[in-house]
């Protein structure tokens, strides 16, 4: 019996030591050093590539599409016809145009003619006065014989004046009919339509035998030198977003190698956008000028981040190991000799990955990964093995 008695002693002595060992083992916990690094805070948003400078090429006249010269993606030269219009409006107002400028000028050539004929009549009439004006003070003719050739001589004059008068009307006729002319050989330049620049065209929104009117956006060509990215940014999100700011560019078609820029241009408006929840949204557009990229074509989506600031060698913890308590201030499971203490800690810099430990902790500091586990202070934890 008393055997009996001392091996169930025995037996409760060992299950209480295994139970506390199992208590006091703690909980499986995975941890991470804080260590130093370099961290970059910046916007995340969604953009577009575009070519680094682009013209729309509007229509200046109304007409017709009656013939187009390239096709979308082409390479052009500056000066490359595009496409051509015409304009019936045009094409009638000229011919008009040209039958008034050939009936003044039938009429002009015609007192011109008329208008030589009396300048040589007034020129043989003068001569003839001017002898007569001798013969009469000699007493050769008569004074009434005189005063027929004067009379002859003066209307001859008013001809000659009234003549002249007659041409110089027809002349500003002509010039204004010509002037005319040459602005609608002016405007019917503009329907031959031309590349402004060397590039690539990267849209065109007509086709052969379409109408349109003045201002219509007929195509657009894209320099082929460099590429851009347009971002459409939250205003509430402006505040620290600069030119010459580096900008990051992702994209699956980059193989996970990004390409880097720099903001050049900032809106000055901002627009109403509506999310794809419906929401309305004002939002600023900027622009970063980007290298050249084979992979990157206008009009591809990519992911864009601002880098609106940045520190080197500084001390970084994974954001999940951090919770948030107010503002700028957090608290981590540091893991000191396999039990948990609560540390307050001040952050800085943060981006989607890390978190900038401004104080709280030192390189090297062990601290549980997942901050939302359920720890107490001064539990026990066992590290879990990488």
């Amino acid at each position: 019996m008393k055997r009996k008695l001392w091996l169930g002693s025995l037996l409760l002595v060992l299950a209480l030591m295994i139970g506390f060992f199992i208590n006091n083992k703690g909980q499986e916990v995975e941890t991470i050093a804080a260590a130093k690094g370099n961290l970059d805070e910046g916007i995340e948003e969604t953009g577009y590539i575009q070519a680094s400078e682009e013209y729309d090429i509007q229509a200046l006249e109304s007409g017709r599409i009656v013939e187009i010269s390239t096709r979308r993606g082409q390479t052009v030269n500056e000066g490359q016809i595009i496409l051509t219009m015409q304009s019936i409006d045009m094409d009638i107002e000229t011919g008009a145009i040209n039958e008034r400028i050939a009936a003044t000028r039938t009429s002009f050539d015609a007192a011109a003619l008329e208008f030589q004929k009396t300048s040589l009549s007034l020129q043989q009439a003068r001569a003839d006065l001017k002898r007569k004006q001798e013969l009469v003070k000699a007493g050769a003719i008569s004074q009434a014989d005189y005063e027929e050739t004067l009379t002859n001589t003066q209307t001859l004059e008013q001809a000659f004046t009234s003549q002249q008068n007659i041409m110089q009307g027809y002349q500003q006729q002509l010039d204004s009919l010509q002037a005319q002319r040459q602005d609608l050989e002016k405007k019917s330049q503009q329907l031959t339509v031309k590349s402004p620049i060397a590039g690539v065209l990267l849209l065109l929104n007509v086709k052969e035998g379409q109408l349109v009117s003045p201002g219509t956006v007929l195509a657009q060509v894209g320099t082929a030198g460099g590429l851009a990215v347009k971002t459409d940014i939250l205003c509430d999100d402006m505040n620290n977003i600069k030119i010459g700011q580096t900008v990051e560019v992702n994209s699956t078609v980059l193989n996970n190698r990004p390409l880097y820029g720099r903001i050049t241009e900032i809106y000055p408006e901002a627009h109403e956008e509506i999310s794809a929840l419906g929401v309305a949204q004002r939002r600023v557009t900027v622009i970063s000028a980007l290298g050249q990229n084979g992979l990157l074509k206008p009009g591809y989506e990519v992911q864009v981040k601002i880098i609106t600031a940045r520190k080197k060698d500084t001390l970084l913890l994974p954001r999940e190991a951090v919770l948030v308590t107010d503002g700028d201030s957090g608290e981590v499971n540091q893991v000191i000799k396999n039990r948990i203490v609560k540390q307050k800690v001040k952050m800085g810099l943060k981006n989607q990955q890390y978190v900038e430990i401004v104080s709280g902790l030192k390189q090297g500091d062990m601290v549980v990964r997942d901050a939302g586990l359920e720890l107490k202070a001064g539990s026990r934890v066992k590290v879990a093995a990488d």
